[in-house]
């Protein structure tokens, strides 16, 4: 399972573009999510959580690792700001809040109060993001790298 964990924890933290130094709480949600979906290891799917608890898992709460998020200023005034931006970084189990990432201040708290952008919700017809330049367009070619490589009769054998 450590070996799964690992590169969960490379592919969250590569895919939403995050510094390494977020590894443990990319492991957390690893963690959190592989608990919460359907085992061969247990019978009828059952979750790992439903085996413990004796409920199903609620994914309510759940968005995609370091999705942009606003989160509410409790203590500003009508002509403050009233909110700032953080990364999702997953849910938190004791006070019933998220754990955020501060890309100014390179921090992470736990907040209650947060409010997912429009592009942060997972969209199945987009496909999976590329490491870098975000999705191909269709105005982009992509372009088909050939390999040739030489017949079994042309290698020189020993």
């Amino acid at each position: 399972m450590n070996c799964i964990l690992i590169s969960d924890m490379h592919c969250l933290l590569r895919a939403a573009h995050l510094p390494n130094l977020l590894w443990a709480e990319a492991i957390c949600n690893a963690a959190y999510l592989h608990n919460q979906v359907t085992t061969f290891h247990l019978p009828h799917g059952t979750t790992p959580y439903e085996a413990a608890t004796g409920h199903k898992p609620n994914l309510h709460n759940m968005l995609p690792f370091g999705a942009k998020v606003w989160v509410k200023i409790l203590s500003a005034h009508k002509t403050q700001l009233q909110a700032l931006e953080g990364h999702f970084l997953g849910v938190d189990k004791e006070p019933k809040g998220y754990h955020i990432y501060w890309l100014a201040k390179h921090d992470v708290s736990v907040e209650q109060d947060i409010y997912p952008t429009k592009d942060a919700l997972l969209d199945p017809t987009t496909g999976p993001m590329m490491l870098e330049g975000g999705n191909t367009s269709e105005d982009e070619e992509l372009v088909d790298i050939a390999v040739k490589l030489p017949e079994p009769s042309m290698v020189k054998q020993d």
